[in-house]
């Protein structure tokens, strides 16, 4: 296969799912978490610290978020808010679910040293 497609987790849930998910861009949002399981990388989050109680399924796949003191658990400890980017999936235009893959203070494809 000259071309392989590469199948991330947002697409892979949007194709397993009925019909009506649609998966989103990726692109930048403002979270607080709520909750995060370090094992899995499942978590809550909602999009305005305004109204926390309005929270999503989100799952992070970036391997930061099994190290110890990793950014989103600071965020999440100190409740405040995080810059990630992800992409959302949706269905009937709301969001079911972020997948986030990175946090703004760490671009995609820089070294992170702290993981050398």
């Amino acid at each position: 296969m000259e071309h392989p497609v590469v199948i991330d987790e947002a697409a892979k849930a949007a194709i397993m799912s009925p019909a009506g998910l649609t998966v989103d861009d990726e692109r930048s949002y403002e979270v607080l978490i709520s909750e995060l399981d370090m094992q899995t990388g499942l978590c809550h989050v909602a999009l305005s610290a305004a109204a926390p109680e309005e929270r999503i399924p989100a799952k992070i796949t970036d391997p930061e978020v099994w190290l110890p003191n990793n950014p989103y658990v600071s965020a999440m400890a100190s409740k405040t808010t995080i810059d990630v980017r992800a992409k959302a999936t949706r269905r009937e235009g709301e969001i079911e679910r972020l997948f986030i893959s990175n946090y703004a203070a760490r671009r995609r494809g820089e070294p992170d040293f702290g993981l050398v």
